[in-house]
């Protein structure tokens, strides 16, 4: 059996093994390795993925990216938290006061992309 031959029998298991498991981008199994008389062992990873889907990096890239604008507008939501904290509710407790507060809102969301965009 040439090379070629190898090569395609490996990608085929690798793709029914990412199949039967049920992986959406890819999966990654440790192996332990003996060498000699077994005193000396490696652990090694070997991660199948499917072409074009995301890597381990890419997913924690987009997840920090993520957590990085709900931290921002985690800070502009205690912003206005502060500015509702400075209401006097006898006196500044009005309609035009929940105009501006709304408007405010609706400026902070247009800037950041809204509540779920990731930047």
């Amino acid at each position: 059996m040439n090379e070629a031959n190898h090569n395609e029998i490996l990608a085929e298991s690798a793709a029914r093994y990412l199949r039967n498991i049920g992986a959406e981008n890819y999966a990654g199994v440790v192996f332990t390795i003996e060498f000699d008389t077994g005193a000396e062992q490696i652990e090694v990873l070997v991660t199948t993925q499917k072409v074009g889907a995301p890597t381990p990096h890419d997913l924690r890239i987009k997840a920090e990216n993520q957590r990085d604008t709900l931290l921002v507008q985690l800070n502009e939501a205690n912003e206005l938290l502060k500015k509702l904290a400075d209401i006097d509710f006898n006196q500044d407790f009005d309609r035009d006061y929940w105009q501006y507060l709304l408007g405010e809102v609706s400026l902070q969301l247009a800037a950041t992309g809204g509540p779920t965009e990731a930047r």
